[in-house]
This record gives C-alpha cells, structure tokens and sequence, in this order.
C-alpha cells in the first residue's frame, strides 16, 4: 500500500518540464474534483455565499470554483450595479433554483454518436478546458519562467501528436459510412423518449418536381414566340421526418411508424409555440 507523504524536497529534483506538468496535473485533478461536485442537484450550495448553504455543505470546499466565481462572476458590473438585496435574490431565488431544476432533470445522450458521452459531460469538459487554461496561467510555479521561455512543445503541437499517435479517432466516419443504408424498420438502433422516435432522413426542395409544359401543334406561334424566360424561383425545401410510436400491448412491443413533410417555418412556429 503506497502512503502519501508531506515531503516535498523530490520536486527540486525534477527537472523544469516535469515541474511544470506536475503543477498542470494538480490543478487538473483539482478541478476535477471540484466540477464533480456541480453535477450534483443542489452543486451551489457547495459554493458558500451568497447562495443558500446547509452545515452540511460548508465541511465541502471547492476553492478553485469559489474564487473564479467571486473574482468573475459574482463582480460583474451588471450584477453589482444592483442594491444588494437583489443580487442576493437574483443569486438565491433565480440562479440557484435554475440549476437545481438543471441538474435534476436527465438530458439524454446524442443518438448518432458512437463515444456515449452526454451532454452534461461535454459541458463539464470545455468549462474544465477553459479553467485549466485559465489556473495554468495564474498559478506559476518557480521555474515556471525558464520553462515559457525555453523551446517547448506548444499546446497546438501536442494536440497534433496525440492525433497521430491514437490514429483515427472513434468518432470518425468516412463517407461510405454515411452513405451505408439503413432500414427504417431497425427499431433496436432507435432511440425512444417518452416511447416516441424522432429523426430527420431526408430534406427535399420543392422545385425538383416541376410540371411538364407541353406545347400542341396547334399552339400558336405568336404565344410560343412571347413566351418569356421566368425568373428561377427560390427553393424551399421540406424536412421528411420518420416518426415511430412505440406501443406495449398485452407484454408484447408495436410499432407504428408516419412519415411528415414540414417546412422550416413549421419548426419555427413549433418553437415559437413551445
């Protein structure tokens, strides 16, 4: 079993770049943990002031997210230009209830993608790339300096290591894949909320069918020599969407498929609507 020591004399024995990672990993790891803690419904009550806090959430403490929160945050001009007893509802009764509701509710996860990653994870990812960004920077350690201005590989170029040294990613298709068939009648594939399936298979314009004009021989010369080259009409296209009703009768599974044609302005007033 490895225990852990409060001895720090083996970093003046690392060399600038492994000192300089290991102040990247702490933070990472630290930061980690503390965006672990905003998954959770009542994640606010973990931050202190001005939020409502339990006794029970102050023994938690996330420094990281409690000074960003403060310093950038909570200082905003737009909020502090405020009386303070409504910043505090707007902290309190507003925000705070807002990201209970959030965190309580189940976003699903993408349908089409391969790496099952929801979406709450590809929030906590990029706000955890931007504090990563943000802490590397203020916090420096000693060496620090000779590191920045020594020959170092730069965060664009590891990028472009890891790419070559993983090889293709996961979630790459080529287009053969895209273009590969599938039946609509393949309900293990779906994906079903509230035992309805909802997806997109094709988008058509209206002006790829277009009537025939078809002249007689008894048409006259004088209207085929005046008729007048149109101006081409603008395309509007329709969504075809594939519709699939999931039904339990007597233990066994039905389904019933439709398929709609709606316009881009049907989404908008279903928006609008909502």
């Amino acid at each position: 079993m490895t225990s852990l020591t409060t001895d720090l004399s083996f970093i003046n024995s690392l060399s600038i770049n492994q000192e300089h990672f290991l102040k990247k990993f702490l933070i990472e790891e630290q930061l980690k943990n503390e965006l672990h803690f905003l998954s959770k419904p009542r994640c606010l009550e973990y931050m202190g002031p001005p939020f409502r806090t339990s006794e029970e959430k102050k023994e938690v403490r996330l420094p990281l997210l409690r000074y960003f929160f403060s310093e950038f945050v909570q200082s905003f001009p737009l909020i502090t230009s405020n009386p303070v007893d409504e910043q505090l509802s707007f902290w309190r009764d507003t925000v705070q209830p807002f990201v209970e509701s959030f965190n309580s509710k189940h976003i699903s996860e993408g349908i089409e993608r391969k790496e099952q990653i929801t979406k709450r994870n590809q929030v906590n990812r990029r706000l955890l790339s931007g504090l990563l960004l943000f802490y590397s920077s203020m916090i420096i350690s000693p060496r620090d300096p000779k590191y920045l201005a020594s020959e170092h590989l730069k965060s664009s170029d590891q990028g472009k290591l890891d790419k070559i040294s993983k090889g293709p990613s996961k979630g790459t298709f080529s287009i053969q894949d895209y273009q590969k068939l599938r039946s609509l009648e393949d309900y293990s594939r779906m994906s079903f909320v509230n035992d309805v399936h909802l997806n997109i298979i094709a988008v058509v314009s209206q002006n790829e069918v277009t009537q025939e004009i078809t002249q007689s021989w008894g048409t006259s010369a004088i209207k085929l020599f005046s008729m007048t080259k149109s101006k081409p009409e603008r395309s509007h296209y329709k969504f075809i969407l594939h519709v699939v009703q999931r039904k339990w009768v007597e233990g066994t599974v039905e389904y019933d498929s439709y398929f709609l044609r709606k316009s881009y302005s049907d989404f908008k007033k279903l928006e609008h609507g909502l």
